[in-house]
């Protein structure tokens, strides 16, 4: 069974860099801080679902650490997005 949560950590992670890179070229690189912390977000909740030596607190710290950076990734987000939209209505 960890070689499902691995490939799955994989494949979180390649869709981020398929994201960035596809951001690369459309020339959007204000998105990119979001993805990364999005990737980080994935790669910790991963981390978080292997198999832990018995006694150890490393599941519910990845998990945090995971949950931690979805929400940074969200907040990024929603200023990059306020941010490009009241950018553009005072530039009028």
């Amino acid at each position: 069974m960890v070689w499902l949560n691995i490939s799955l950590m994989v494949l979180g992670i390649s869709i981020v860099a398929l994201g960035i890179a596809f951001l690369l070229r459309k020339r959007k690189t204000v998105w990119i801080p979001s993805l990364i912390l999005a990737g980080l977000g994935i790669l910790f909740i991963g981390l978080g679902q292997l198999p832990q030596p018995a006694g150890s607190w490393n599941d519910l710290v990845f998990t945090l650490f995971g949950m931690i950076f979805f929400f940074a990734a969200a907040v990024t987000a929603l200023v990059t997005f306020l941010v490009k939209k009241y950018k553009k209505k005072s530039v009028v």
